[in-house]
């Protein structure tokens, strides 16, 4: 497991885009762990960089495991990281 510093005030989707980019992956090659509800902001060239992501519970552990870091790290750096749904039986956003 490879580990990702979050940035301070990052948003969720840079968090989780900077780990693609680590694992050597494009950054949408994660999107598909986590069910989405809604649209995706997109522009012309895919989700943009300002995005923010909402996790679940299950969501939140997955990101932290990605980045092998633990969640109170991301809780303190990502300002939505403890926002969202609080359903605990599926990966959403």
């Amino acid at each position: 497991m490879l580990r990702v510093a979050p940035v301070a005030a990052e948003t969720t989707w840079s968090y989780l885009s900077r780990i693609a980019d680590r694992y050597g992956l494009a950054r949408g090659a994660l999107l598909p762990l986590w069910t989405w509800s809604g649209s995706r902001p997109r522009d012309e060239a895919g989700p943009r960089e300002d995005a923010e992501v909402m996790l679940n519970p299950v969501g939140r552990q997955l990101l932290a495991r990605l980045g092998g870091v633990d969640e109170q790290v991301l809780v303190r750096a990502l300002p939505a990281f403890g926002d969202g749904p609080q359903l605990t039986n599926a990966h959403s956003t």
